[in-house]
C-alpha cells in the first residue's frame, strides 16, 4: 500500500515527539495507526515512522537496509545522511523513545530517553541519537526534565520523578503506602515545608499554579498564584508576570528580567535600579534612591544617602563645609568677603567669577566641551586618582570605570566624540576613556624613553600636557624628553618639535629647544601654543618654533606689551587657553591671576589677584588660590582650576 506526497509531508512535520507537561501524560507506545502506515513506515506512539532494520530481508520489496533504515533509492537530488526516500520524496528519519533497553530494537540501547546505537565517529553532541552511523536529532526530546520517559500499562509516558510517587527519583520507584515524593526525589512521611500532598504529589499552596489555595484549584490564564489567591495581579510591590501555568510574581523595581515592565530584561552588566535598566554605580559611587551619587562631593547626600547640607554649604570629603571668608588690603584697606558660589556684582570689567564646584583632591588637568561640561584629572595622598566630569550645573561624576590604571593624570583633552585622552605622568603612557568610561593606554609602553613608531610601541617620558586639532592628531608635552611629539590620527607617533635636550632655542622644530614645556593649547589656524618653565609661552608653526610673550625672568612679573613682558619663576605652570579671535589666556599661579594676550602681544590682567583667596564676584572682587588648568567653553566662558581651594571656578563675560 503506498501512501500520498501530501500524506508523507504531513508526516515528516509531525515526527518529533510531544514533550509532556504533567505528571502522567500517555505517549501510546506501538498503538495502532489509522490510516494504516504504508510501505517503510511503522507505527510508532500512535504515529507513522520512517522504519528501522537491520538488512535488507527486513523491508519490503522494492525497499533496501541503509543506515538502518528501510528506504528506496530513486530520489532526486540524493536525501541527506538525515533522512529516507519513501514514495520519491526525502523524510526525516526519527529517533524512537524509551525507558530501558528493552524497548529497543534488537542492537541499540535505551540512553537519555531514546534508543541508540554506538560507533558514530565523531559521537553524537547532546539532542543526537546514533542510528546507521549517522547522529540523527531527536527533536527535542520525548520528556523535558525534570520528567523522564517511564513505562506504564497503558504504554510510554512522561514522568515528573522528583515529585511522582509512583516515579519517586527514577522510573518504578514507588513510595510505600503513607509516604509520598517529596518535590526532591525521596520518599518522605510528609511533604517539605510550605507543601501539600496534591494527587499523589507535593504542591506549594501558595504558589502552584494548578493547586492556588487548595488541591485542586487552577489559576486560571492571565492569572497568577499568590499567597494562595488567584489574582490577576500579584500583592504589592510584585506584578504578575507570564500566562496560564508559567505566571509568576515580579518585583519589577529590582528584577532584571522584568524591569519597570513584565519581559524588559536589562542587557548584560545592567541591573535594575527603580524600575529602570542602569549601569552598576563606578567606583566611590553609591546608590541613593535610584541615583549613583559619590557621598565625598554631592551636597545633597554628604557623607550618607539623605544628609543634604545647608544651603551655600559645600561637601567636601564627606563633611559640610561653610563658604570660606578671605581677607585682603587694597589701597590700606581691609575688605572682607564670603564666597557662596553666588553670582554678584560691583562693577569692574564686566566679567563675574563664580564658584561651579568643590572638589576632593589636588587638581590636575582640565578641559571643557561644547555642552560646557568640565573634565578635570585629581589626585592626592589619600584618594586614588580619577578623572571627574564636572556639568554645567555643578553635578559630578567619576568619567574613568572602576578599577582603571591611573597612576597620575596630568593634561586632558577631548577630540568632540565622547573620548577623553590624558597624559599618565607617572606610567609613561597616553591614556583613552572612550564614551563607555572604559580607559585603556592609547600610546605608549610604559618605559621611559624616546621612541617614535605605531603608538603601543612607541616610549614617552613624563609627558604632561595634551591638545587635539580638528584632524585627530594629539600633541603632547614631556619634561623627561624636553619635546613635543604627536600622535597622528593613523595612530603613528612622530617627534613635532625639540627632544634636543633642555634649554631655550628657537627655529627649525628639529634643532628647537625647550625647558620643561608643560601646557598646551590649539587655535583655529593650528598654531600649538606652549607654555615651558623659562617662564614662556612658545609657539610652534609650520615647523617653526618662535616666543610669543615672556624673557627670561627678572624676579618679577610686569604685565604689557609682549617685548618687555615677564613673569616670575612660578608663574606660568599648567594653565593656557587659545580662543577664536587670536587671544590667549594664561594662569599666573603664582600672581593667583588669570591674565590675557591679546593678538598684538600685550598682557594684561583679566580678573584676581594679587592676594590669595577664595572670592566670587566682578573682575576686580574676586580672589583665586594658585590658579591651574585653564580651557575655553562656549560663548566665551573659561573654566578654571583653582588648586588652592580645590575648586573650579568660572568666569563669564
Amino acid at each position: 500500500m503506498g501512501i500520498s506526497r501530501n500524506g508523507i509531508a504531513t508526516l515528516a512535520s509531525s515526527l518529533a515527539l510531544v514533550a509532556c507537561s504533567s505528571a502522567a501524560t500517555t505517549i501510546s507506545a506501538d498503538a495502532g495507526c489509522t490510516p494504516a502506515c504504508g510501505n517503510g513506515l511503522t507505527c510508532q506512539r500512535g504515529t507513522c515512522a520512517p522504519k528501522t532494520c537491520g538488512s535488507a530481508a527486513d523491508c519490503a520489496a522494492p525497499l533496501t537496509c541503509a543506515q538502518g533504515f528501510c528506504t528506496e533509492t530513486s530520489c532526486t537530488p540524493p536525501c541527506d545522511p538525515t533522512q529516507v526516500c519513501l514514495a520519491q520524496v526525502c523524510i526525516p528519519k526519527a529517533a524512537q523513545g524509551c525507558a530501558k533497553s528493552a524497548d529497543c530494537p534488537a542492537g541499540e540501547t535505551c540512553l537519555s530517553g531514546f534508543c541508540t546505537q554506538t560507533g558514530c565517529a565523531p559521537p553524537c553532541a547532546g539532542g543526537e541519537v546514533c542510528l546507521g552511523q549517522v547522529c540523527i536529532p531527536t527533536s527535542g526530546g520525548a520528556c523535558s526534565p525534570p520528567y523522564v520517559a517511564c513505562r506504564g500499562a497503558s504504554g510510554l509516558y512522561c514522568a515528573n520523578v522528583l515529585q511522582d510517587s509512583s516515579n519517586c527519583g527514577a522510573c518504578g520507584e514507588s513510595c510505600p503506602a503513607g509516604m509520598v515524593c517529596n518535590g526532591a526525589g525521596q520518599c518522605a512521611a510528609t511533604c517539605v515545608a510550605s507543601e501539600a500532598v496534591c494527587g499523589g504529589r507535593c504542591a506549594s499552596l501558595a504558589t502552584d499554579q494548578a493547586n492556588c489555595g487548595a488541591c485542586g484549584k487552577a489559576c486560571p490564564a492571565g492569572q497568577a498564584c499568590s499567597g494562595g489567591t488567584c489574582a490577576a495581579t500579584c500583592a504589592l510591590p510584585y506584578a504578575a508576570c507570564g500566562l496560564g501555568a508559567g505566571a509568576y510574581c515580579a518585583d519589577e523595581r529590582v528584577d532584571p528580567s522584568n524591569c519597570g515592565a513584565c519581559g524588559k530584561t536589562c542587557a548584560a552588566g545592567e541591573s535594575c535600579e527603580g524600575g529602570a535598566c542602569a549601569t552598576p554605580c563606578p567606583a566611590q559611587f553609591v546608590v541613593c534612591g535610584a541615583t549613583c551619587v559619590d557621598e565625598r562631593f554631592d551636597p545633597g547626600n554628604c557623607g550618607g544617602c539623605g544628609v543634604a547640607c545647608p544651603a551655600g554649604d559645600y561637601c567636601r570629603l564627606g563633611a559640610c563645609t561653610a563658604p570660606a571668608t578671605t581677607s585682603s588690603s587694597s589701597g590700606g584697606t581691609t575688605t572682607s568677603s564670603t564666597t557662596t558660589g553666588s553670582t554678584t556684582t560691583s562693577g569692574g570689567s564686566g566679567l563675574l567669577v563664580t564658584t561651579l564646584v568643590v572638589l576632593p583632591g589636588t587638581l590636575q588637568g582640565l578641559c571643557a566641551d561644547l555642552l560646557s561640561t568640565v573634565d578635570i584629572g585629581v589626585g592626592d595622598p589619600v584618594l586614588p586618582p580619577e578623572i571627574l566630569r564636572v556639568t554645567a550645573a555643578g553635578q559630578v561624576s567619576v568619567l574613568n570605570d572602576a578599577g582603571a590604571p591611573l597612576s597620575l593624570p596630568a593634561g586632558i583633552a577631548a577630540d568632540g566624540l565622547g573620548n577623553v585622552y590624558f597624559a599618565d605622568s607617572a606610567a609613561n603612557v597616553i591614556r583613552k576613556i572612550d564614551a563607555s568610561g572604559r580607559v585603556s593606554t592609547f600610546a605608549g609602553d610604559g618605559d621611559a624613553g624616546l621612541v617614535n613608531g605605531m603608538a603601543v610601541g612607541a616610549q614617552f617620558s613624563t609627558p604632561v600636557g595634551v591638545a587635539i586639532d580638528s584632524a585627530l592628531n594629539l600633541y603632547v608635552s614631556e619634561l623627561g624628553n624636553q619635546a613635543i611629539r604627536v600622535i597622528t590620527s593613523a595612530g603613528q607617533v612622530l617627534t613635532a618639535a625639540g627632544g634636543n635636550g633642555p634649554g631655550y632655542t628657537n627655529g627649525p622644530a628639529a634643532t628647537a629647544q625647550f625647558s620643561d614645556p608643560k601646557a598646551l593649547a590649539l587655535d583655529g589656524q593650528g598654531n600649538l601654543f606652549i607654555v615651558e618653565n623659562t617662564p614662556t609661552v612658545r609657539k610652534l608653526s609650520a615647523g617653526v618654533v618662535s616666543t610669543v610673550v615672556g624673557l627670561l625672568p627678572d624676579g618679577g612679573t610686569h604685565y604689557g606689551p609682549s617685548s618687555t613682558a615677564t613673569f616670575a619663576q612660578a608663574s606660568l605652570q599648567e594653565g593656557i587657553a587659545a580662543d577664536a579671535l587670536g587671544n590667549l589666556y594664561l594662569t599666573d599661579s603664582a600672581g593667583n591671576r588669570v591674565l590675557q594676550v591679546d593678538p598684538s602681544g600685550n598682557v594684561t590682567a583679566l580678573v584676581g589677584g594679587p592676594d590669595a583667596g577664595f572670592v566670587d564676584g566682578d573682575a576686580g572682587t574676586a580672589r583665586f588660590n594658585m590658579p591651574g588648568g585653564i580651557a575655553l567653553g562656549p560663548g566665551g566662558v573659561l573654566y578654571v582650576a583653582d588648586d588652592g581651594n580645590r575648586a573650579i571656578r568660572v568666569i563669564t563675560p
